[in-house]
Parts: structure tokens; C-alpha cells; sequence
């Protein structure tokens, strides 16, 4: 069995993918999960990032269904790979062909972490679909955060905390980066939108004028109020390109006498 955790401000999130054996033996050093989440924790406190993981999922919820919908909103993933991370199927099936697709079609940006020795540079994963693919990835061309020669449980507590606080210091960059990126593009549809209304409300009364100047000569005119006739109910842009000059009463159509 494994699980995900996906930390998130927003709409931006971070999944971590590990296997519950690797968080769940009663030492605490040897909580490889609990472990990252502590260092990530000021991260989450200090910018407002939602913490999710599957400890969160309630009896009667459907758990692949919450852990799917983590895995398409992530804009970063961790991998905390060890023997149980590489023995799992639903590792190897559901969630790193998520992750791999969405790294080659939206830049999801992927961190592995060696916990143990493991067939970390031998095992690779198929995707779009784990087993016919047709994309393939060879685990070990991701640049690893420590090197498989010097694992998490070959170092020190102290190395290792320095491991787990160089990963907490990546995804606070990685963040700050995609919120830049999304603030950046927020402004940018902010301004087409604004342009776009400038120029609506240019046409608008473009369209006004030549309603009054064409009408000029009608014995029946168009009282406009905004963008419509209050006394024909036609809106200026139909009156401008249906050329109905003359105003009818309500309920007859443009042209009858």
C-alpha cells in the first residue's frame, strides 16, 4: 500500500510519493515521511501552503479518487524511492505515470530522494499507460537530490537532516517561482481583459453614434440606455448590424409597419 501528501497554496502543490513501509516502523528517525514533513513544515506554516496527505482520507472515501485528483493539481513532485517505493504496484501503476506524464506535458517538476539502497538507476517506468506506455523513463536520468552511493540510511541523522532541509529549501524555490509565474500571468489576462473592455466600450459607443446619426430622420427613435432600446428591447450591437434604424414598439419585429 502507498500514499501521497501534497502541500499546496492555492492551486499550487507538491506531492510527495512514498510506500507506507517507509513511515510506518516505530522508530521515529526511520519515518522517512514524517521526517521531510517536519522540515517542510515553516514552509507551510509562513506562506499559507494546505497540507494533504491520506492520513486525511475518511473511512468511506473513495481514497484513489483523492489521491488522483492530488496528482493532477501537483506542480512538483518528491519521491522518497527505496525497495518498497520500486516493489510497489501502485507506485509503479497509478501515480509515477501521472507524475511523468504531467512532467512532459505541463513541466511538473520532479525531486527523487534515495532512501535506501534500491534498483534506483536500473528501474524505469512506462507512461502515459505502466504497461504499454508508449513513453519510457529510466528512474535514474533524475537528477537525484542525494547520490544512490550515499543513501538516507547510510548517513548520519545530522547529514541526513541537511538532505531533508536541502529538499525543503528546493520546493520553497520551486514555489515562490510558480507563484511569480502565476502572478505574472494573472496580470497579463488582467490587462488583455481590461484592453478588451476599453476597446468594447469604444465600439459600444461607436455604435451609439451611428444609431443617432442614422436615425436622425425617423419618425420613431431609439431611447438607448446602455447597450440597449428601453423601447424596442434591441440591443445596440443588433441594431447597429441589422441596420434597424427605425424603432419598433415592444413585441413587433424590426421592419413592420
Amino acid at each position: 500500500m502507498t500514499a501521497g501528501l501534497a502541500i499546496r497554496r492555492i492551486s499550487v502543490s507538491v506531492f510527495v510519493c512514498y510506500a507506507h513501509a517507509d513511515n510506518s516502523v516505530t522508530n521515529p528517525q526511520l519515518r522517512w515521511l514524517d521526517r521531510l514533513l517536519e522540515f517542510v513544515r515553516p514552509i507551510v506554516r509562513y506562506e499559507e501552503l494546505v497540507a494533504w496527505s491520506d492520513k486525511e482520507i475518511r473511512p468511506g472515501d473513495l481514497w484513489h479518487t483523492e489521491i488522483k485528483t492530488q496528482l493532477e493539481s501537483a506542480r512538483a513532485a518528491v519521491l522518497l524511492v527505496s525497495p518498497a517505493f520500486l516493489a510497489s504496484d501502485y507506485i509503479a501503476r497509478s501515480e509515477v505515470p501521472v507524475l511523468l506524464k504531467r512532467a512532459k506535458e505541463r513541466g511538473l517538476r520532479i525531486l527523487p530522494v534515495i532512501v535506501s539502497p534500491c534498483l534506483y538507476e536500473e528501474t524505469r517506468f512506462k507512461y502515459p499507460d505502466w504497461k504499454s506506455g508508449p513513453d519510457e523513463l529510466m528512474l535514474g536520468s533524475l537528477q537525484s537530490i542525494n547520490p544512490p552511493s550515499r543513501t538516507l540510511v547510510e548517513m548520519t541523522e545530522g547529514e541526513q537532516n541537511r538532505v531533508f532541509l536541502t529538499v525543503a529549501r528546493q520546493l520553497d524555490t520551486w514555489l515562490k517561482e510558480d507563484l511569480d509565474q502565476r502572478q505574472r500571468q494573472i496580470e497579463a489576462d488582467e490587462a488583455r481583459r481590461e484592453k478588451a473592455r476599453i476597446k468594447y466600450l469604444k465600439d459600444l459607443e461607436e455604435m451609439r453614434h451611428q444609431i443617432e446619426v442614422e436615425s436622425d430622420g425617423e419618425t420613431s427613435k431609439h431611447v438607448i440606455v446602455g447597450e440597449i432600446c428601453t423601447a424596442c428591447g434591441n440591443s445596440v450591437a443588433a441594431i447597429a448590424h441589422f441596420k434597424w434604424f427605425r424603432c419598433q414598439p415592444l413585441g413587433r419585429a424590426p421592419g413592420m409597419q
